[in-house]
């Protein structure tokens, strides 16, 4: 059933809204600022935890290698294009896929 979520299932901003009508991806902005605001997890927990959860993903939620990339740096907590922390986590995915990963 998980393969199916990862290489399947992709449900349109539309179907979903359907069921949740005020939903939306949000922005880098927006995910920035929820993590900012006393989220539990660290930006290096958090990189893992997206790799780990995209990594198979054959859906438009996959991670190009440049976001394998820098997601592997910022798990070891290295410096991703000048960014560090969530500025760098929130740079290097995009909004559909934050939303994917969830938090």
């Amino acid at each position: 059933m998980s393969n199916y979520f990862k290489n399947t299932y992709e449900p349109s901003l539309e179907e979903i809204q359907q069921v949740f009508p005020n939903y939306n991806y949000g922005t880098k902005e927006s995910w920035l600022e929820q993590f900012q605001n006393e989220y539990p997890l660290t930006p290096s927990k958090q990189a893992k935890f997206a790799f780990k959860k995209l990594y198979e993903v054959t859906t438009s939620y996959k991670m190009d290698e440049l976001q394998k990339i820098n997601l592997q740096k910022l798990i070891l907590n290295e410096e991703v294009d000048g960014k560090t922390g969530w500025e760098a986590y929130c740079s290097i995915l995009t909004p559909k896929q934050m939303s994917y990963v969830g938090y």
